[in-house]
Order: structure tokens, then C-alpha cells, then sequence
């Protein structure tokens, strides 16, 4: 979101964002480096939207250039369902994103677990995994297995080893490269 408050016929107010009023713009970038590869600004509801939702439909249209190329793309849970992830495959794509506990397709209704538990299923090479750290976390991938990773995490005892599922894992060091692009334009 950039910063706007005149008038524009296609500026945005999303609740609870630092910058509520502005203008949208979708991003796609590299997730190391956040350089930018791609942007488009929302101008409003599209005439020829596809009935799989915008979040698919921006998904698709930002990594067109980039299909094929077993490339993994990250995203969150706006943009993320199993149709998507299946489509990507399809189309020699992976993938790996935050997802909500509603969307069609997905295996795992919000449930009650206790900490450090994490439920998998596999269908082909789309995981589905739901893991209960502070909350919550559904997470959707083809672009790992069903494993455990530990991770080092830090406490006000000192540096505790954590097993966390793959997925979560490989979406937590991915999913920063918008981020990451916004904080080198702020400087």
C-alpha cells in the first residue's frame, strides 16, 4: 500500500493496515534479495476475473513471465488455496504459503492442539500442514516433504533446538521478499 489521501477514483482503505488509505499495488520479488520482478496497481474489480478469486487470478498473472522454470513462489493466506498449488504444479511451478483454515479443498478445519503438534497430509506433491506453535499455522507446499527441521530459536534461557515441520520452515525463509523490497525503497 502507498500512501495516499487526495482523491483517485481507485484508491484503497484497508482496516488495520500502518497505511490504511492508498494506493494497492500487487508485488512480485525475488525472495532473497527483494529485488522487484514484477508489479501491478489495483485499479479496482477486473471484468474478465476468473471464478477461481483474485487471489488466484493475481498470483497467476504476476508469475507469468516465470512459469516453467521450477521456480518457488511464496505468498500468503490472500492468495493462497489448494487450486492454486495444483495449478502451479501443472505448470512446472512450486509453491509454498500461508493458508486459511476455510478454503475449499482444505483438509484441516481450525482445531483445538497443543503446542509443537503438527498434523500432514499429502496428496501428489501438494503438503498440507497444520502445526500449533504460539498459534495456529496452516501451511501449503509443493516445494517440500512432510519432514521435521530444527531450528534454533531464542529464549530467556538462551538458544533452545525447536522441530518444526519442513513447510512451515521453508515458508518462514521465503515469504519476506515483498517485505524486503519495501524496506530498501523506504531508505
Amino acid at each position: 500500500m502507498v500512501g495516499f489521501t487526495r482523491r483517485l477514483s481507485f484508491k484503497q482503505y484497508i482496516k488495520g493496515k500502518p497505511t490504511p488509505w492508498g494506493i494497492k499495488i500487487w508485488c512480485l520479488a525475488e525472495s532473497e534479495t527483494g529485488y522487484l520482478l514484477n508489479f501491478h496497481v489495483y485499479i479496482g474489480k477486473d471484468e474478465a476475473a476468473s471464478a477461481h478469486g483474485q487471489g488466484y487470478d493475481v498470483v497467476m498473472s504476476m508469475v507469468q513471465p516465470y512459469l516453467g522454470n521450477k521456480h518457488v513462489v511464496f505468498f500468503d493466506n490472500f492468495f493462497s488455496s489448494p487450486h492454486l498449488a495444483l495449478d502451479l504444479l501443472r505448470k512446472d511451478t512450486y509453491c509454498c504459503g500461508a493458508i486459511r483454515p476455510n478454503r475449499k479443498g482444505w483438509p484441516y478445519p481450525k482445531s483445538k492442539q497443543r503446542k509443537g503438534e503438527a498434523k500432514t497430509k499429502q496428496s501428489g506433491l501438494i503438503v498440507a500442514t497444520q502445526w500449533t506453535d504460539k498459534r495456529q499455522i496452516n501451511v501449503i507446499s509443493t516445494s517440500s516433504n512432510p519432514t521435521m527441521a530444527t531450528v534454533s530459536r531464542r529464549t530467556k534461557a538462551g538458544p533452545v533446538n525447536v522441530e518444526i515441520p519442513q513447510p512451515v520452515h521453508d515458508y518462514n525463509s521465503g515469504m519476506f521478499g515483498v517485505d524486503l523490497n519495501d524496506q530498501h525503497r523506504s531508505y
